[in-house]
């Protein structure tokens, strides 16, 4: 089997696990979350009572026109936000580990209880760790990485305070290791 059909039996696989138990119902941070996200498109840029940046509350806002249901929230706002994550985690890691090991790690991924409750979760988890992963791989990636790095960060700046953490270490690999080639 080839490289590709096994990332992409992997993802799948990653994929149906995630589809038990979708469709139960809110708890309380994330009936909170669709709450918020529920308010006009004005209230959303109200930034002084929201415990999040508005970057989810947003895409939320909009996903909400097509369906309120629970399942097709977490599909559509956490479920493939992680597997796009983790298509830029397995880009980003052939950079520097042999294939068996990556696929192994997602392998465990996959399966991980911990990984599995928060690609569940109707709240910016996902998102912010899609969006780490694609600035990381742009970073490392492409030839002038600072244009789709910075709008990438931007993005992720916008999705969670927690993001920042993610921003500044970049922002020191970049003057510690890429120096010469910003330049």
């Amino acid at each position: 089997m080839s490289p590709k059909n096994r990332l992409g039996l992997i993802l799948l696989l990653t994929l149906v696990i995630r589809f038990i138990q979708l469709g139960q119902p809110l708890w309380l941070d994330e009936a909170a979350q669709v709450m918020e996200s529920s308010r006009t498109f004005q209230q959303q840029l109200n930034l002084d009572q929201d415990f999040q940046p508005p970057l989810f509350h947003l895409y939320l806002h909009f996903l909400l026109y097509w369906s309120k249901s629970e399942w097709f929230l977490r599909l559509f706002s956490s479920v493939l936000f992680y597997l796009v994550g983790t298509y830029f985690f397995y880009l980003l890691a052939k950079k520097y580990f042999k294939l068996k090991v990556i696929e192994l790690t997602l392998f465990f991924l996959a399966f991980s209880s911990f990984a599995i409750y928060f690609s569940q979760e109707l709240r910016p988890y996902s998102l912010s760790f899609m969006l780490a992963l694609m600035s990381w791989y742009f970073l490392e990636s492409s030839k002038n990485p600072l244009g789709k790095w910075a709008i990438v960060s931007i993005f992720g700046l916008l999705s969670s305070y927690v993001y920042v953490v993610v921003f500044f270490s970049q922002i020191l690999y970049l003057l510690l290791f890429l120096k010469t080639s910003i330049v």
